[in-house]
């Protein structure tokens, strides 16, 4: 019944790509994939000749970036603080480099299905602007997801944890795991030295999807060039989620589709629209090759 419903809702959105995001509108201008080291330390986002600075957003100096989700409001910039730069590539991919500063480190649950209640990084994806209930479908992420990045080096697994034990996750049925594997869903993080006044560099790469399927081969994955092109919107969100008072309990979640965004976790109207856009540092790259990175970066110096 499920698969029904999904084909039937599918039919009646094709084609209905449109803006229709919560929160303010994104822009993540392009980046060459030859110029970001995925190393959790965020050194390329941060250099002006790769990464244009004014795409950089601060929880200090854009804080309608960083609104309260859900949850109770922050006691002041030591509770959390953030920096977020996005970008994205002709390989299809979503770039993105956070730095997050945090009062107190809860880290630790047992199960990346509950890592809503520790200090995490979320990521929703909609490419085609679809919107709407996006956990119609068999997987749960068909053609909207809801990825997330934990802090779990050293971490030891519970009772019933999870025992994929990932780093990259989804918010999914398990037959939408393979989509977490490395070559779609990468991340490197910084790890913070201390569990008080925590700063964690979250370093990224995610795979853009138009459709999701039981495997790559029955999956479709997103134009980005084509969306640039069109100058149609996708639909994105970025969230933190902040445990302070107790493990396993979110106190609150900071995000880009601010208070109207609640419901993002089943309803993709609820992720900002974000448009993908030039770098004025350099033009866009349709492919690269390996032996060539260096040249393109020492030639940006």
């Amino acid at each position: 019944m499920k698969s029904t419903i999904f084909v039937l809702v599918m039919c009646v959105l094709a084609g209905a790509v449109y803006a229709q995001g919560t929160g303010p509108d994104l822009d993540v201008p392009y980046v060459n994939p030859a110029l970001i080291t995925i190393d959790g330390l965020g050194t390329d986002w941060e250099d002006p000749t790769v990464y244009p600075q004014e795409y950089m957003l601060s929880s200090t100096d854009a804080p309608e970036y960083f609104g309260i989700v859900t949850g109770s409001e922050l006691s002041g910039p030591e509770d959390f603080s953030a920096v977020l730069y996005l970008g994205w590539s002709t390989d299809n991919m979503l770039y993105g480099y956070s730095r997050v500063t945090d009062d107190i480190l809860q880290v630790g649950v047992p199960t990346n299905g509950a890592c809503w209640g520790e200090d995490d990084l979320e990521i929703m994806t909609d490419a085609g602007n679809i919107g709407g209930d996006y956990r119609v479908g068999d997987l749960d992420a068909e053609f909207a997801q809801q990825w997330g990045i934990r802090q779990k080096a050293g971490v030891a697994m519970g009772p019933g944890g999870n025992e994929d034990d990932t780093v990259c996750h989804i918010w999914a049925e398990a037959d939408a795991a393979w989509t977490t594997g490395p070559e779609f869903f990468y991340a490197v993080l910084d790890y913070p030295t201390s569990t008080t006044a925590a700063t964690t560099g979250y370093e990224f790469k995610l795979a853009l999807w138009d459709e999701i399927g039981l495997s790559v081969g029955e999956s479709q994955r997103h134009d980005c060039m084509a969306t640039y092109e069109s100058g149609a919107a996708i639909g994105l969100g970025i969230a933190g989620d902040d445990s302070d008072a107790e493990m396993g309990t979110r106190d609150t979640q900071i995000g880009t589709m601010g208070g109207d965004g609640s419901s993002f976790w089943n309803n993709a109207d609820h992720f900002n629209d974000a448009y993908l856009v030039d770098n004025p540092l350099y033009g866009v790259v349709v492919a690269v090759e390996a032996s060539s990175w260096g040249a393109v970066k020492a030639s940006l110096k």
